[in-house]
């Protein structure tokens, strides 16, 4: 069963701050069709290719307050790179209902913002 999880809003507030609610909407369409394509090219790609997936995601998802996810990201890209790959499968798998407990949150917020900026 899946934590409850919460979004970083102060990261996501500081990225704002420093973008605005236009940018980081448009950035936060970039990253769900680019996670799209990760999801789907994860389960034929090599372990170097999945650990620079989630090194990407690792940094990407904490511009929009995803530290849960992150964090999984961050354990993922450090068990391909120690060839530690015992029930990794399962970890990816938990991972992707991290990602998208936190995709709903970030656009329920996300369009909270952009409802206040207009």
């Amino acid at each position: 069963m899946l934590k409850p999880l919460k979004l970083n809003l102060s990261r996501l507030d500081e990225y704002t701050n420093v973008f605005g609610v236009r940018k980081i909407c448009s950035l936060w369409n970039e990253f769900l069709i680019q996670s799209a394509k990760n999801w789907q090219s994860l389960e034929n790609s090599d372990w170097e290719e999945k650990r620079l997936i989630f090194h990407s995601w690792r940094s990407s998802s904490q511009v929009f307050g995803m530290d849960d996810f992150s964090a999984i990201c961050l354990v993922i890209e450090d068990r391909i790179v120690r060839h530690r790959f015992n029930d990794l499968d399962t970890l990816i798998a938990e991972s992707r209902d991290v990602f998208e407990e936190s995709v709903r949150q970030a656009v329920l917020t996300l369009s909270k913002m952009e409802i206040q900026n207009d």
